[in-house]
C-alpha cells in the first residue's frame, strides 16, 4: 500500500466509545496520557504510559493503571490528552483523579481515530467472526475493525504456527451477514500483544482481494 495523507475520522457514540474503552481493557492495550503544557510552548508535552482496567458506564468514567511510573505529579481536575498508537486513536478527557495506582477520567464525548487505509475502516463494538480456510484448516475469527480492502483480526494462536496454515486464504462468511461474497485474502502485517490468557494474541490486518461493497460492510457494522 503506497504512502498516503492520514484522515481523522471523529466517533461521538457515547455507546460505541465506552465499547471501545472496554476493548481497549480486555486487549491490555497501551495508553499515553500527557501532561498538558501552557499554551505559550510548542514542545512536545511529557507522558506517562498506562493501561485501561476499569470502565463503568454508569459513573462515565474509566481508571488507567500507570505501566512505567505513577500519577502523583499529574493535575486533577483538568483535560487531558490521552493516544493509543496502536489504534490510531487519541482524544482529550476530563481528568477526575491521580495517584500512585491509577488515574480516573470522564469517558469523552469525542475520539479521533487517524486512518491510513485507502478505505475507511469501522472499529467494531459487537463481536463478529470472520470464518476463513487455508490448506484443509479452517478458523472463526472476531473482527476488530473492517473496511471495504481489508480487516483486523484477533487471533490466539502463535504467530509462526498461524502464518504457516494463513498467509493467505479464502474468506468464507461473516457471522450475522447473508450474502457475504466469497473472496481471497493475505496478511498484510501482524503484530504480538499481551493478552489475558496463557496463549499469545495477536492482531491480523488482511488485504481483500476484492473490493468488498460498501453497502455490505454497512450491513456489518
Amino acid at each position: 500500500m503506497n504512502a498516503q495523507e492520514l484522515k481523522l475520522r471523529t466517533l461521538s457514540s457515547r455507546a460505541e466509545i465506552t465499547k471501545l474503552l472496554k476493548r481497549f481493557t480486555e486487549e491490555n492495550l497501551e495508553v499515553k496520557v500527557f501532561e498538558p503544557l501552557s499554551d505559550e510552548t510548542c514542545e512536545t508535552p511529557p507522558f506517562k504510559i498506562g493501561q485501561i482496567f476499569k470502565v463503568s458506564s454508569k459513573d462515565g468514567t474509566f481508571s488507567i493503571r500507570p505501566v512505567d511510573d505513577n500519577f502523583t505529579n499529574f493535575e486533577k481536575k483538568r483535560n487531558i490528552f490521552l493516544k493509543v498508537e496502536q489504534e490510531g486513536i487519541e482524544f482529550t478527557c476530563f481528568a477526575e483523579n491521580f495517584g500512585e495506582k491509577f488515574g480516573s477520567f470522564n469517558i469523552p464525548s469525542e475520539v479521533f481515530i487517524r486512518e491510513n487505509r485507502r478505505h475507511p475502516r469501522t472499529i467494531l463494538t459487537s463481536k463478529l467472526y470472520m470464518k476463513i480456510r487455508s490448506n484443509g484448516f479452517e478458523q472463526d475469527l472476531r473482527i476488530i475493525d473492517i473496511s471495504q480492502g481489508g480487516a483486523c483480526l484477533y487471533v490466539q494462536e502463535e504467530l509462526d504456527t498461524f502464518i504457516k496454515h494463513f498467509e493467505t486464504f479464502e474468506v468464507l462468511s461473516i457471522s450475522g451477514v447473508e450474502n457475504f461474497p466469497m473472496t481471497f485474502a493475505k496478511v498484510i502485517h501482524s503484530r504480538t500483544q499481551k493478552g489475558t490468557s496463557v496463549m499469545n494474541c495477536l492482531k491480523v490486518g488482511i488485504s481483500f482481494e476484492d473490493i468488498i461493497e460498501e453497502e455490505l460492510i454497512k450491513e456489518i457494522i
